[in-house]
């Protein structure tokens, strides 16, 4: 009898009290169902309401984004490029002060308008990056999303390179259209460190998914979407002096009037 043989006799013969083999399987279940999630979060425009998801509702700053009209098929999108905020011009340095925001919970506010900005600039251009460019480079995702499990729970640039991955292995890319309607990109809740914060990028307009051949750029599926807001959580990388993607998520919801939620 081998060593392992034995090994497995000598717990047919003693076997654990059935609630450990449940905990074991309830933390590998966890752990499995977690990264799945993650990995399904990031790469799918709409992965469904997994919430509650809290964004502290004393805006900081918001800008609007001008959607083109008309048919998405005639639209062109360029890749997306270097930030339009030079390198020596964007702050390295900045102070939050917490403020009590509603029902007393505190709220971490910037003055520096530049820093707002900087976060809006960099978050639109690693969405134009992922979901607007022709075939994006999987090697590039660590410059537009970082891996920050201690701040996020997931592992961002790692997913999305897995998933570009994925897609080229298949021959295919894809594209996110939005155009005939509004989209609204407001800055929200420094962490007390200024080293994250959460971006909401509501999106009330015609969007559209397409699937492309990756070389005969032919639609492949097409998909209408509903729709919704994106809810990015946004981490300072030093080291690049840009802010990064740590997590995104898609939350399906009905936008009307002039702001998002209104009546």
């Amino acid at each position: 009898m081998s060593r392992l043989e034995g090994i497995v006799e000598k717990r047919k013969r003693k076997p654990r009290h059935p609630l450990v083999y449940v905990a074991i399987g309830v933390m590998v279940l966890l752990l499995v169902s977690g990264l799945g999630l993650a990995w399904r979060r990031l790469r799918s425009p709409v992965p469904g309401y997994q919430g509650p998801v809290t964004v502290a509702p004393q805006l900081i700053s918001a800008v609007s984004v001008d959607l083109p009209q008309g048919d998405p098929a005639e639209l062109s999108t360029p890749p997306a490029g270097e930030s339009h905020t030079a390198v020596q011009d964007r702050p390295q340095a900045w102070t939050v002060r917490m403020e009590a925001g509603p029902e007393g919970i505190p709220v971490g506010m910037v003055s520096d308008q530049r820093v707002v900005e900087m976060v809006i600039e960099d978050y639109l251009e690693a969405y134009r990056w992922l979901y607007e460019n022709v075939k994006p480079d999987p090697n590039e995702a660590s410059r537009y999303f970082i891996d920050d499990a201690q701040r996020t729970g997931v592992l961002a640039a790692t997913a999305i390179k897995k998933t570009l991955e994925e897609d080229q292995n298949r021959g295919v890319f894809f594209r996110l259209h939005l155009y005939d309607g509004q989209r609204n990109v407001v800055v929200s809740n420094f962490s007390p460190d200024g080293q994250s914060t959460y971006v909401s990028d509501s999106q009330r307009a015609q969007r559209l998914l397409r699937y492309y051949d990756g070389e005969t750029l032919a639609v492949k599926e097409e998909i209408e979407l509903p729709q919704g807001v994106f809810i990015a959580t946004m981490v300072y990388d030093g080291q690049d002096r840009r802010w990064k993607i740590g997590h995104l998520e898609f939350i399906e919801m009905k936008l009307q009037g002039g702001e998002e939620g209104d009546e």
